[in-house]
């Protein structure tokens, strides 16, 4: 044998492509026989980071997904007469089989149909199950149409009527301890923060108000800007200078800056690509799933929506957590300047609470309001009549 065979083949690159990629496809069922070969049907997602990817063959359907991420594997195409070669970047498919199919699927389905096919297939579990549910209660497409409609309207309709004193007793408020013998354990924190990990709260503070950075000026141009909440702004010239309580107090802070910056979100905002551009992932997930919902309109879109059920619940919060940086005890105007809710609203999610409301009146002749939470709980029965509650 020459040493002319032993030597590798080598290629002159003439360009490496940054602008294309391409995609190889590994099936899990083996080398496929046919000639042919299989055609992909290619899906990209909305941030444009993942591709999904179908075949089949008409006796089975495989699927699979790639990350549009940064790749080392390249597809060399040669230029048989010059030798030279230009590398693509290239994405590995991994095809694998997920349906078996008894019958030929048929090619003259809806935009609807073809959605719901691909999203039991590739889209989200909450996605799927929207879909099953709806299957499962028989929902005609035009009364979906009309759910969806309706349910929309909520973002959009303006605060209850003035006059309303009763609170609907299937919104889902912070969860009180079984037992408490004092004011500070009848909600637990983790509960007072929506159950969400005390780190995305403390990260949004760190990154947000470090210490060297908050001072008068800053607190002016951050006023002035609408930055954060009023009440955010007030209590940050007051943190304490022991560690523990300042980390604990910006918590809280962060807490109730980005629940009423949720509560003041309006439909379009909501439905942004980020609407919490200052929260990190996967935190803001878990908030927005806490307060609000994803519905599915006529054209098979999902939509997220907050309906006022889900703002009682965010002033609840809201409450709480004044209520523990102001040693439970809270004046009402401090929420309200921030989330121009009526005062009947909020008087009714307090008493939801167990909080008692205390009118009084100030030296100017203004009336106030103080929400104070304190044993016995006051309960609110919703008819004109309440009782006191003692912890066990």
């Amino acid at each position: 044998m020459s040493s002319t065979e032993l030597d590798p083949v080598k290629w002159k690159i003439r360009k490496v492509h940054k602008d294309k990629s391409a995609f190889i496809a590994d099936f899990d069922c083996g080398q496929l026989v046919s000639k042919a070969g299989i055609a992909l049907e290619l899906y990209h997602s909305k941030s444009k980071k993942q591709v999904f990817a179908k075949a089949s063959n008409g006796k089975m359907v495989l699927s699979g997904q790639a990350s549009m991420g940064d790749t080392r594997t390249y597809l060399a195409v040669e230029d048989m007469e010059t030798g030279e070669v230009e590398l693509v970047p290239a994405h590995r498919l991994a095809m694998k089989r997920c349906i078996e199919q008894t019958s030929s699927t048929k090619l003259d389905k809806s935009y609807a149909e073809r959605y719901e096919d691909f999203t039991k297939n590739f889209g989200t579990k909450k996605l799927q199950n929207i879909i099953k549910t709806r299957e499962r209660l028989q929902v005609s497409q035009v009364n979906a149409k009309l759910v969806a409609s309706e349910t929309l309207n909520e973002t959009v309709v303006s605060e209850r009527v003035e006059g309303t004193s009763f609170v609907d007793e299937t919104v889902e408020f912070p969860r009180r301890n079984t037992e408490f013998s004092s004011v500070k354990n009848v909600y637990s924190l983790y509960e007072v923060f929506c159950r969400v990990d005390y780190e995305c709260f403390d990260n949004y503070a760190s990154t947000n108000w470090a210490f060297e950075v908050v001072n008068k000026d800053k607190l002016v141009e951050w006023a002035a800007n609408d930055t954060y909440s009023k009440y955010v702004l007030q209590r940050l010239g007051q943190v304490s200078r022991d560690e523990t309580l300042r980390k604990m107090q910006l918590r809280c802070l962060a807490a109730y800056d980005i629940f009423t910056y949720i509560y003041k979100l309006k439909v379009k905002e909501l439905r942004a690509r980020d609407p919490m551009p200052r929260v990190e992932d996967p935190y803001k997930t878990q908030i927005m799933d806490v307060f609000s919902r994803v519905i599915m309109d006529g054209k098979g879109r999902g939509l997220r929506t907050i309906s006022l059920k889900a703002k009682d619940k965010i002033i609840a919060h809201c409450l709480l957590v004044q209520l523990y940086l102001e040693d439970f005890r809270v004046d009402m105007t401090l929420l309200q300047n921030d989330i121009k809710a009526p005062t009947t609203r909020i008087n009714n999610v307090a008493w939801m609470l167990g909080c008692h409301v205390i009118q009084g009146r100030s030296p100017s002749g203004i009336t106030t309001r103080t929400i104070v939470l304190k044993l016995p709980l006051y309960e609110h029965k919703g008819d004109g009549r309440n009782r006191s509650r003692k912890g066990k």
